[in-house]
C-alpha cells in the first residue's frame, strides 16, 4: 500500500504528459498571451513544438492508465486546432485561417467548440467585408475615378464585388450557428449587420446604373441636334428630288425657248462677255452716206420680219400639245 502511493507521488511530480488535456490547457493559455502581444511567430512555433512532443509519445504505461484519464479527449485536441486558427486570423494569415477553423469545427463535435469555430468563420469573412467596404468610392467619398494602369497590368478588381462575396459567405456561417443555437445574441446581432450591408450594396450599385444610363442619354442628346440637322438636309434634297418642281424650273418652262440656230456657243459667248467694252468713236456721216445706211435699215427690217414669220411657222407645226 505505501509503496502504491509512493509510486503515485513519483508520477505526479515528474509532471503531465503532452497529451494530457492539463498540458493542452496550458499551451493554449500560452498561445493567448502571446497573441494578444501579437507575438504570432512565437506562439506559432509554440503549437508546433507542442504537436511534435505529442506525435513523439510512447503509448502509455498501465500504470498511467491505473492513474486515470491522463489523456486529452478528442474534443480537447481540437481546442489546440482552434487556437491555432486563431492565432493565424490575427496574424493575417486568413486562408490558413480558414482551413483551421474549418478542422476544429469538424473535430470539436456538437459542444461549444463547434458554435465558437462556426461563429468565429462568419466574424472573419464579415471583417474582410468591412475592409473592401472602405474601400468603395461611394463609402470613403472618394469619386474620383482609378489612376491609368499599364497596359499589360491585370484589372484591379471591384471592391464592392469583393465586399458582396465576403459578406454572403459571412451570412452562410451566421445561419449554420444560428441552426446550431437560434438564441446566440452575438450571432444574430452580426448576421443583421451583415443584411444591412449587402442592402446598401445593392443600393449603391442601383445608383450607378441610373447615373451610367443618365450619362449615355446626356451624351445622345449631345449629338441628335447633328444628327436631326443632317436628316433634315438629307429629306430636304429627297423631296426636291422627288416632289414638285422648283419655281425656277417652273419659271424656266414658262419662258420660251430660243430657237436653236439663234443660240450662241459658250464658247463664242464667253469669248463676247471677256472682250473689253470699247467707247464708240463719235463719226460724222453725210447725207449720202446716212442715206445708205437708213435703206440698209430698212433691208435688215424686211429680212428680220420675214424670218419671224418663218420661224412662228415653224413653231406652231411642231409643238405637240400634251393637255
Amino acid at each position: 500500500m505505501i509503496s502504491l502511493l509512493f509510486a503515485s507521488l513519483l508520477l505526479s511530480l515528474e509532471g503531465e504528459r503532452a497529451d494530457s488535456r492539463a498540458a493542452l490547457l496550458e499551451v493554449v493559455r500560452e498561445v493567448s498571451s502571446l497573441c494578444e502581444a501579437e507575438e504570432f511567430e512565437a506562439a506559432r512555433a509554440r503549437l508546433d513544438a507542442h504537436e511534435e512532443a505529442v506525435a513523439s509519445l510512447e503509448p502509455m504505461s498501465w500504470l498511467e492508465r491505473l492513474q486515470g484519464g491522463a489523456v486529452a479527449s478528442f474534443e480537447d485536441r481540437a481546442l489546440q486546432i482552434h487556437a491555432r486558427a486563431v492565432m493565424e486570423m490575427q496574424a493575417g494569415e486568413l486562408e490558413d485561417a480558414v482551413e483551421a477553423f474549418e478542422v476544429a469545427r469538424a473535430q470539436a463535435g456538437p459542444g461549444k467548440l463547434r458554435q465558437d469555430a462556426t461563429y468565429d468563420l462568419g466574424v472573419l469573412f464579415l471583417g474582410e467585408g468591412e475592409r473592401f467596404r472602405a474601400l468603395i468610392p461611394e463609402i470613403n467619398g472618394t469619386q474620383a475615378g482609378p489612376s491609368p494602369a499599364p497596359a499589360d497590368a491585370e484589372e484591379a478588381p471591384d471592391p464592392l464585388e469583393e465586399a458582396r462575396k465576403r459578406y454572403l459567405k459571412a451570412r452562410e456561417w451566421f445561419a449554420e450557428r444560428l441552426m446550431l443555437d437560434w438564441r446566440d445574441v452575438d450571432t444574430r446581432a452580426n448576421a443583421e449587420l451583415v443584411q444591412r450591408r449587402l442592402r446598401e450594396l445593392d443600393e449603391i450599385e442601383r445608383q450607378r446604373e441610373e447615373e451610367e444610363q443618365q450619362d449615355q442619354e446626356e451624351q445622345r442628346e449631345g449629338e441628335d441636334p447633328q444628327e436631326s440637322d443632317e436628316e433634315g438636309d438629307e429629306s430636304s434634297e429627297d423631296d426636291q428630288q422627288e416632289g414638285e418642281e422648283t419655281p425656277e424650273d417652273a419659271e424656266g418652262e414658262r419662258e420660251p425657248q430660243e430657237p436653236e440656230g439663234e443660240e450662241q456657243e459658250p464658247e463664242e459667248q464667253q469669248a463676247e462677255e471677256e472682250e473689253p467694252e470699247v467707247e464708240p468713236e463719235e463719226v460724222h456721216l453725210t447725207q449720202e452716206e446716212m442715206q445708205r445706211l437708213l435703206e440698209a435699215l430698212r433691208e435688215i427690217e424686211e429680212e428680220g420680219e420675214k424670218v419671224q414669220e418663218a420661224l412662228q411657222r415653224i413653231g406652231r407645226q411642231n409643238v405637240d400639245r400634251d393637255w
